[in-house]
Parts: structure tokens; C-alpha cells; sequence
């Protein structure tokens, strides 16, 4: 594994971790897609992700599917909604994000 691939796999880490916390300061309420994607793309949004609003969804998108797939968070398909569970609960307390 080169640096480039190790850089792009923090960043990547990283940026599932922050939708974690996005997640967890929501808790127990869950966010919808749009509110998340705001939070990166939209005005205020002191955007750190870089590129078109329509990419940085996407990256939303798929942060959030492989969030699902470890099992850390639950979307709601009937409404785009997205939440922490317990399991994704644990993840950032044990990192102390907060």
C-alpha cells in the first residue's frame, strides 16, 4: 500500500467517522439525506469536502450505505432517514468524539 492509498483511506475514515457524530449529535432523532449532504455542501456549511454539491452527495450517500453495512447506523428507505444505533453509539463513545 502506497501513501497515497494510505492518505485516501484515512480521509475516508474520517469522513465516516464525522458522519458518526453528525449522527450521534442528533441522537435519538435520525437526520434525513438532505440535512446530512447540507451539512458538506450546503450554504454555512464551511464545506470540507471539496467538489460539486452532486459528487459530495454521492459521497454522503455512500458514506452512509457503508455505515449501514457494518452495521453501525439504520436508514429508513421510506424516508431517507438516517440514524445512529447502538453499536454505531458504542464506536464513538469508545473514540470520545465528544
Amino acid at each position: 500500500m502506497n501513501q497515497m492509498s494510505i492518505g485516501k483511506e484515512q480521509g475516508r475514515c474520517e469522513f465516516l467517522d464525522q458522519i458518526l457524530i453528525a449522527l450521534g449529535h442528533a441522537y435519538p432523532c435520525s437526520l434525513a439525506f438532505e440535512e446530512m449532504a447540507e451539512m458538506y455542501c450546503g450554504p454555512g456549511s464551511g464545506a470540507s469536502l471539496s467538489g460539486s454539491s452532486i459528487e459530495i452527495e454521492a459521497r454522503v450517500m455512500e458514506a452512509l450505505l457503508e455505515l449501514e453495512s457494518l452495521g453501525l447506523v439504520a436508514i429508513d428507505s421510506n424516508s431517507d432517514e438516517s440514524s445512529l444505533n447502538l453499536l454505531g453509539l458504542e464506536r464513538i463513545a469508545g473514540k470520545r468524539f465528544f
